[in-house]
């Protein structure tokens, strides 16, 4: 019973004193703080960034975090963060202020750093267990990758880790995780009440949680959010910053090809609106995809054709209006009633990785459809209907298009992306009968291959150009 009363005790005056100092450290710190940004590496870039602030009363409040060595107690305080892309994290900086008792025995009771990062669940972290992190580091005080600086005479600290320096640099990708940065602290026992503290911060997602694993301040083991916490520390988060370079892309996984079936056959013509398709299974890993035909016997790495796939080369599935395809073959020098073979498959890639080709190569036979041709000639004029190649080709950002009437007629020239969005129309009227030239200004647009066709009564044709800016 003794000893029990005697634990209840020091817990008391323990928390007691936690209160008393952390008014004390408020205060402190609130006319010490100067702020700390990190200088980036030449080579990494800063992933994420949450620095301490002020408050609108001019007040500062911290967060506990800390592994009390001699004691065997941990306290762990985790807020939230999410990276832009995959990285590899090489550098975690901190921010936050002592314990006034700490400070004067700064080097001895700091003896090493560790940080967890734990996996989100239902907008918490998951459970503290061994080996249920996601990732975790420790460096000691006074080796390689470990730098602490306080400046005399206040009790603001920062903590750099350097993980690569150290030999622990780790992978995340852009789901939601959540940071715990504890130092490790050897605490004599007339020390107890001190510990470091993080700064309040802004928050990315949720309000920071606390987990006392050892029933300090009285709680049940948990993670708890601030504003459920019955102690002087308002809720508040963790002054991080993360640095790191993009992760190294795995290689897309294999794939096959799924329509149109190996040896089939389309029709396309210079006026047909109908759309012609090709799809394929999702290759593991695979951020990007490209359509490729060649001339049986062919190359794919020199491709008569390459085409991004939907969604800006994102999707499975390529997607074209016939008319579309007729004009990409009549600029490969093909013309109307031809039968071109050709032989297709798919590229996936992903980020900067070598391409992965589909399983298959599949046949492909399409029939190119002629136009009308109307001739009269004793007029003196075109002899036909035409459309002529632009010029110039390619071309920045203007271009002029020719045309010939063999009779006055309603004439609609139109442009079109390679996807077969109309993005222009140059001409919808009546045009006298002769050759004539539009031109076409393409500064609103990127740079790409566009498709330009014409219209007039019965005759249509489509021909390709090129914008290169």
């Amino acid at each position: 019973m003794t000893q029990r009363l005697l634990y209840l005790f020091v817990v008391f005056a323990f928390v007691f004193a936690s209160t008393v100092n952390a008014q004390n450290l408020i205060e402190t710190a609130t006319t010490k703080y100067n702020g700390f940004t990190p200088t980036l590496k030449s080579d990494t870039e800063m992933l994420f960034e949450q620095a301490i602030h002020i408050d609108d009363e001019g007040g500062i409040s911290g967060i506990v975090s800390g592994t009390f060595e001699q004691s065997f107690q941990r306290v762990l305080s985790a807020d939230d963060f999410q990276l832009p892309f995959p990285a590899e994290i090489t550098r975690l900086s901190f921010e936050g202020f002592q314990g006034q008792a700490a400070s004067e025995a700064f080097e001895t009771i700091f003896i090493a750093m560790e940080v967890y990062v734990y996996a989100d669940v239902s907008n918490n972290p998951d459970d503290v267990e061994e080996g249920s992190e996601v990732a975790f580091a420790r460096i000691e005080f006074g080796d390689p990758g470990l730098e602490v600086v306080r400046e005399d005479g206040t009790i603001i600290f920062t903590v750099v880790m350097d993980l690569e320096e150290a030999g622990l640099t780790f992978e995340l990708d852009t789901q939601r995780y959540w940071m715990v940065a504890a130092p490790v602290m050897n605490i004599p026992g007339d020390q107890q009440g001190n510990r470091m503290n993080w700064g309040r911060a802004e928050q990315t997602f949720g309000e920071p949680q606390l987990n006392s694993l050892d029933g300090l301040f009285g709680l049940e083991p948990g993670w708890i959010p601030f504003s459920g916490l019955d102690i002087i520390w308002e809720p508040a988060g963790l002054s991080m910053f993360i640095e790191g370079r993009p992760a190294a892309a795995e290689a897309p996984g294999p794939f096959s090809l799924m329509s149109p079936e190996n040896g089939a056959q389309i029709t396309v013509g210079p006026d047909d609106e109908s759309l012609i398709q090709a799809s394929w299974e999702a290759s593991a890993n695979a951020t990007n995809y490209s359509w490729r035909a060649i001339a049986p016997g062919g190359d794919f790495a020199e491709p008569s054709l390459a085409l991004p796939a939907d969604n800006d080369g994102a999707g499975t599935t390529i997607t074209l209006p016939a008319f579309a395809v007729f004009a990409q073959l009549v600029d490969l020098g093909n013309e109307p009633g031809d039968i071109v073979e050709l032989e297709w498959t798919v590229w996936a890639t992903s980020g900067e990785s070598e391409p992965v080709q589909a399983d298959e190569t599949w046949t492909l036979s399409i029939v190119m459809e002629g136009g009308d041709v109307s001739v009269d000639p004793e007029t003196g004029l075109p002899t036909r209907f035409a459309l002529n190649n632009n010029y110039p080709n390619p071309f920045n950002p203007t271009t002029n298009i020719s045309f010939d009437l063999p009779q006055t007629s309603e004439v609609t020239i139109e442009v079109f992306n390679i996807q077969g969005q109309r993005v222009a129309t140059l001409v919808n009227g009546t045009m006298n009968a002769g050759s004539q030239t539009v031109a076409f200004d393409a500064s609103g647009l990127s740079s790409g291959i566009y498709l330009y066709r014409m219209t007039a009564g019965s005759f249509t044709q489509t021909n390709k150009m090129m914008l290169v800016k």
